[in-house]
């Protein structure tokens, strides 16, 4: 039978909360799987307190030498890393390799051959272009082929082919255009006289004498392929060119083989 002590009852065959915390500790010191195990009460190693502190210390010094490094890494070595890393880059020059001793000298150097220029035409000896094209408006000296003979005016109405001189004004001809045609005139200072051939019957040499541009001064000038112009004049109904009669004179004839440059001054 249960007995009962004072107002509140009691359980029979009940264990004390003193005896099952005695219990459970023994228990939790002699299980190394549960927490809170330790050696307490034996010679092999030292009490629960005691390693817990030693942990601490251990990682406290751990940080302490973590922090010595790093104040070093900053205050000695990253100043010249971050120096290195601005200054410019300039490689060093490459030595070149030294010849092998077997090796062959290189073959001499040798200019390429040129033809040599041709010799300059007595008309660029002159300081004369002959490139020109003729056009009214404009004044030009009137070379044969590639000399430097002009065509100059020699007063009383002849014309013939002189060597050129510099700012000779009887050997400068103005271009002119009339119906479509083209003329040369020059200005010897009293009068201005066009180049043209006299009237039939007399032969068709050439002259100037005309005040004006007329029929025999009308001059048609065509581009020859590779270089200079024929001079054509107008004949009746056809045209002839300016070339050398029998006797050697300037005139217009059925055929010729001379031709002209045109430098503009």
């Amino acid at each position: 039978m249960a007995s009962y002590s004072g107002r509140y009852p009691t359980r029979p065959h009940s264990t004390t909360v003193r005896d099952k915390t005695s219990r459970n500790a023994e228990r939790v010191e002699t299980d190394p799987l549960l927490p809170g195990y330790s050696t307490w009460g034996s010679s092999d190693g030292p009490a629960t307190g005691e390693c817990c502190k030693c942990g601490y210390y251990s990682f406290l010094k751990t940080v302490s030498v973590a922090g010595t490094i790093v104040a070093i890494f900053t205050l000695f070595l990253l100043p010249g890393i971050i120096a290195a890393w601005r200054a410019p880059y300039n490689p060093a020059p490459l030595k070149p390799l030294p010849d092998s001793p077997n090796k062959e000298p290189p073959p001499p150097h040798k200019e390429p051959w040129h033809p040599p220029p041709p010799p300059s035409e007595p008309y660029q000896l002159a300081g004369l272009g002959g490139s020109d094209v003729p056009l009214p408006g404009s004044t030009y000296i009137i070379t044969e082929a590639n000399s430097s003979k002009a065509l100059t005016y020699n007063g009383n109405e002849g014309v013939a082919m002189d060597e050129y001189h510099h700012h000779l004004r009887n050997q400068q001809w103005s271009c002119h255009e009339a119906e479509g045609w083209l003329g040369f005139a020059v200005d010897p200072g009293h009068s201005t006289v066009f180049l043209g051939y006299g009237a039939w019957p007399s032969p068709p040499t050439l002259r100037s004498g005309a005040r004006v541009q007329q029929f025999n001064e009308m001059f048609v000038i065509s581009k020859l392929p590779e270089h200079g112009y024929r001079m054509i004049m107008r004949d009746g109904g056809g045209l002839k060119p300016v070339g050398r009669d029998s006797d050697g004179r300037l005139a217009m004839v059925g055929v010729s083989d001379v031709w002209w440059r045109f430098t503009k001054v």
